[in-house]
């Protein structure tokens, strides 16, 4: 059974490559879903899938790659997820 989330990462987190290592983390682990930058310089990362694929892109959120510092991560479990059948990067809103 799929599950999603919603998760919101805030810190230093834009000009990274944090985008694109969660597409390709997400994509690896056959997650749905969608990131994209909010206006206030945070991420948004709604993903859809396993359990176990949900709580592993959860965990790289906390920490993300190197040069970025994650301040804090909110996660919505149960989110409607997108009708993505991959997992894309989007433009801001």
């Amino acid at each position: 059974m799929k599950k999603s989330f919603r998760a919101v990462v805030s810190g230093r987190v834009l000009g990274v490559d944090f985008r694109s290592r969660i597409q390709r983390k997400a994509t690896a682990l056959g997650l749905t879903g969608y990131v994209r930058a909010l206006p206030d310089c945070s991420l948004e990362v709604v993903a859809q899938g396993g359990s176990d694929e949900l709580a592993s892109l959860a965990a790289y959120l906390r920490t993300g790659p190197k040069g970025a510092s994650v301040e804090s991560l909110s996660i919505e479990w149960g989110h409607q997820p997108a009708d993505d059948w991959r997992f894309t990067i989007r433009c801001g809103e």
